[in-house]
C-alpha cells in the first residue's frame, strides 16, 4: 500500500452515463468544432475498457493518446480536421484526471462508510474546530443518550462536563499538536457509574482541517 493512502483500489472506469465525462466531451467538441468525439478509457492492469461518445463516429478525425495519473490510458478521437494543440491536450488530460480521481474517492468513501456503519463502537470524525463530520449509528445512539441523560464526567480534568463535551475537549487537545500525529486514550467515568474507553487517533491530512477519529 502507498504510505499516503489507507486503501488502494484498482482503477475502475466511471459509469457509462457519467455526467462529468459527458460535459467534458461536449465542451471539447464545441471548442474545436468537432462533429463527434469518442473517448476510450483503459485501466492499467487489465481492467475493463470503457467507451464514451458524443455523436456518430465517422471516418478520419484527430486522435490523442494520454496517460492519466489515476492509472488509466485514454484515447480521444475527435471528428475534426484541425490540429490539436498542446493547450487542448493538457485541458483534456487534467479534466480526465479529476474525473477518474473523483470516481476513486467515491468508491473509497463507500467502503469506509460501510465499515464505519458496521462497527459496534461509537465512531466520530471531528474537524480541528471540534465539529462532528461523521457519526456512525452507534455514535448516533450515544448522542441520543446524551440528550436524555446529562452523563456528566465524574473524575479527572473534565469532571462536571457532559461526556461528549469531554470528548470534544480531547479533540481540541489533539488539534493543538498540529505538527504531530498523537494517539490519545482515556477512560471516562460518568456519574451514573458507566465507564467509556475513548481512543482518539489524529489523522494525517495536510490542509483538510481533519483532527481525527474517536472511538468510544
Amino acid at each position: 500500500m502507498g504510505a499516503d493512502r489507507t486503501f488502494v483500489f484498482p482503477p475502475q472506469s466511471p459509469d457509462a452515463d457519467d455526467v462529468s465525462i459527458s460535459a467534458l466531451l461536449g465542451l471539447v467538441a464545441k471548442l474545436v468544432g468537432a462533429r463527434w468525439i469518442e473517448l476510450i478509457l483503459t485501466p492499467h492492469g487489465g481492467g475493463k475498457t470503457s467507451r464514451f461518445a458524443i455523436g456518430r463516429r465517422g471516418r478520419g478525425g484527430r486522435s490523442l493518446s494520454l496517460e492519466l495519473a489515476g492509472g488509466f490510458s485514454a484515447k480521444v478521437t475527435l471528428g475534426t480536421d484541425i490540429e490539436l494543440g498542446e493547450d487542448l491536450t493538457e485541458l483534456i488530460a487534467e479534466n480526465l484526471d479529476q474525473v477518474v480521481e473523483r470516481n476513486r474517492l467515491r468508491a473509497e468513501n463507500e467502503v469506509l462508510r460501510g465499515a464505519g456503519d458496521a462497527t459496534s463502537s461509537a465512531l466520530f470524525f471531528f474537524s480541528n474546530g471540534g465539529d462532528i463530520l461523521y457519526a456512525n449509528p452507534s455514535a448516533d445512539e450515544l448522542m441520543s443518550l446524551q440528550t436524555e441523560d446529562t452523563m456528566l464526567v465524574e473524575h479527572g480534568p473534565y469532571a462536571g462536563k457532559p461526556l461528549l463535551a469531554a470528548i470534544c475537549a480531547l479533540v481540541e487537545r489533539s488539534g493543538e499538536g498540529a505538527g504531530r500525529q498523537p494517539r490519545l486514550t482515556s477512560i471516562i467515568k460518568v456519574k451514573d457509574g458507566k465507564e467509556f474507553a475513548v481512543e482518539l487517533v489524529r489523522i494525517p491530512c495536510s490542509g483538510c482541517g481533519l483532527a481525527g477519529a474517536v472511538m468510544v
